[in-house]
């Protein structure tokens, strides 16, 4: 089925979600302080898709603020989605600056199944970088079929984090190193489970990485914020290759 190549946004005052969504996840993104929702929905619901793939919806790389979403059509072995990349604008007034980028054009990155296989899909138009608030919801058309007019409609909003919902002070950092004890535990029992070397030998590259990136910032709560995004990232990165612990 060719797919109509054009990424649409729109804000909506309000939207409504479907009981049934075909997709739904959420990132969250300690670096800017909020975490992203996102459902993806058919529309209309029927007749079924004729795209048999899968969704994803996943962080992007070096912890960058945003989130990747793509879909799989086993058919064609093509890709197709977007990466919405978020910087703060001002956190006191909740106000965000949201852009979409093509995804990677090497598979490889997407940690594909036999990836040399794939390739990207024609890339859609892009809509120029936005400035929202948090509290704005949008509404994403990732494709649509010429024929039908069926499309895939992806619904982002996003939600304050509860530490940077605080204000800065003993609160903030409390929450932030609550949130770092809990994601240093779940990294040290996700390393308890490998058996391999190389997995070894690139985590204590990586704790040189995170001692030298972390280690010199003054400022308490933006010393937690790194390190809190740092090791979410090695986590991801660990979860991404399930070939390396035990099954």
């Amino acid at each position: 089925m060719k797919l109509f190549s054009s990424l649409a946004v729109v804000l909506a005052a309000c939207i409504s979600l479907p009981a049934q969504s075909t997709y739904s996840g959420q990132v969250t993104n300690s670096n800017f302080g909020a975490t992203i929702w996102f459902s993806s929905k058919l529309e209309p619901s029927t007749p079924e898709s004729k795209i048999r793939g899968s969704s994803v919806v996943t962080h992007l790389e070096n912890a960058r603020p945003g989130m990747r979403r793509f879909e799989t059509d086993l058919q064609t072995h093509e890709y197709f989605g977007y990466d919405l990349n978020v910087e703060s604008i001002d956190k006191t007034k909740g106000t965000l600056r949201i852009t979409f980028n093509e995804l990677p054009a090497n598979a490889k990155s997407l940690e594909l199944k036999d990836w040399t296989e794939w390739h990207r899909a024609p890339l859609p138009v892009f809509p120029p970088p936005q400035t929202i608030s948090i509290d704005d919801k949008l509404a994403v058309t990732l494709f649509e079929d010429p024929v039908s007019h069926q499309k895939v409609v992806d619904y982002i909003h996003f939600t304050r984090d509860p530490c940077d919902a605080n204000n800065p002070g003993p609160g903030q950092v409390e929450c932030l190193a609550s949130q770092l004890e809990e994601a240093k535990k779940t990294l040290s029992q996700r390393l308890s489970q490998s058996e391999l070397q190389n997995i070894r030998d690139s985590q204590r590259a990586w704790e040189s990485y995170f001692k030298a990136t972390c280690a010199n910032i003054t400022s308490e709560p933006n010393r937690l914020g790194c390190e809190l995004r740092l090791t979410r990232s090695r986590l991801h990165d660990l979860e991404l290759s399930p070939e390396v612990f035990h099954q």
